[in-house]
């Protein structure tokens, strides 16, 4: 299995690119072959790393929130060992990419360069060895080994000396992290492998999620993406509205008044002997 992040990367995703200017959504879409059944299990665990990363890019970027839609299921129209195809072609790394994005972009209206929507795709389905998966041009495309993952189960050797161990739920929020990172035309940190930011989210760090970081160049593309919202509003505390609430009542007292109200004023406020003259 081969990464996007290793092939596109170098042409697509050498600068970092702007996907889009105005407000958009990030769907993330579940997909079962024909020949495979819809999972809980694996839609509730795509939910819950899309909750884990929202709050931790949240927390990353001053409270801005990733615009993210529900998760979606689709059954496509082909069996799981059409998308990787006989392997009679091994120059042909691109197949298992090309054939699940045809299949899915059919299927839910999905495209490259969205400038309103970027697409990750989950399919329950594995690549032959050294075929692309990752992301990039506005998606992202996640194998079946990315749902074992996050459902803690066994993982399938793809390409040789692969273990079977599950890798752990956090380290397939790392990697989705990093492919919506590359989907939102992040590169990898100049440098790396050997550098300085080898271990921000954008290159190694994704192994070691959620203790990895985003570089500032990053966070600054990120929010001007048009995929994240502006931080919710703080509600002003108990002390906070009555401390408004006696300036207001100040300013109320100070303000200009007609004649027949500071006689009236200053009638009222004999008893404690006040005059109008001295508030």
């Amino acid at each position: 299995m081969r990464s996007i992040t290793g092939c596109l990367a170098l042409s697509l995703l050498s600068v970092i690119q702007p996907v889009c200017a105005s407000a958009g959504t990030v769907n993330f879409v579940y997909l079962s072959p024909s020949d495979k059944a819809y999972r809980e299990d694996y839609n509730s665990a795509i939910e819950t790393a899309v909750s884990d990363l929202t709050g931790w890019l949240a927390a990353n970027l001053d409270g801005h929130r990733l615009n993210t839609s529900e998760v979606v299921w689709r059954q496509t129209e082909n069996p799981a060992a059409y998308y990787r195809g006989d392997g009679s072609d091994p120059a042909d790394q691109y197949q298992f990419w090309n054939y699940v994005l045809q299949d899915a972009f059919e299927t839910t209206g999905g495209r490259f360069y969205d400038p309103e929507n970027v697409w990750i795709y989950y399919i329950d389905a594995d690549p032959n060895p050294g075929q692309t998966v990752g992301g990039g041009a506005g998606v992202a495309l996640m194998p079946a080994n990315e749902l074992r993952g996050l459902a803690g189960e066994p993982l399938v050797p793809i390409d040789p000396g692969d273990s079977t161990d599950n890798t752990g739920f956090d380290r397939g929020v790392g990697v989705l992290g990093h492919e919506l990172g590359h989907a939102l035309g992040l590169p990898h940190p100049p440098g790396s492998p050997g550098g300085v930011f080898d271990y921000s989210l954008m290159y190694y760090g994704y192994l070691n999620f959620p203790n990895t970081y985003l570089r500032d160049v990053e966070k600054e593309h990120l929010l001007a993406s048009g995929f994240f919202s502006d931080p919710a509003p703080v509600p002003l505390p108990l002390s906070g509205w009555m401390l408004s609430a006696g300036l207001l009542s100040l300013f109320w007292l100070r303000r200009p008044v007609g004649p027949s109200v500071r006689k009236l004023a200053h009638v009222s406020m004999k008893r404690i002997h006040v005059s109008n003259s001295e508030c």
